[in-house]
């Protein structure tokens, strides 16, 4: 899985990582955190099923659209936040 981020993402990334490690007291890497997500996701999965009437109908863009990618992923982001904070705690 390749993801491309943006010179300044690349450092607010690396800004968050480090802060994970200082308050984890522990060496975090992007591959593990990139796991931790996805595993997060998948932990999720009721909560998507059990809404999906509820889930935003998101048209992407093309890729000559960066803008509108931006505008497309922020969509997904608020979306995906939506389901982690709604998801029960048993089912994480």
């Amino acid at each position: 899985m390749k993801t491309r981020f943006t010179r300044e993402e690349t450092e607010a990334n690396a800004e968050i990582l480090a802060l994970l490690k200082e308050v984890t007291q522990s060496s975090v890497s992007e591959a593990q955190v990139t796991r931790a997500l996805w595993s997060l996701l998948r932990r999720a999965d009721d909560t998507i099923n059990q809404n999906r009437n509820r889930a935003p109908i998101l048209r992407r863009p093309s890729n000559g659209d960066s803008v509108g990618l931006a505008a497309y992923e922020d969509q997904i982001t608020d979306y995906l936040h939506s389901v982690v904070r709604s998801t029960r705690k048993s089912d994480r």
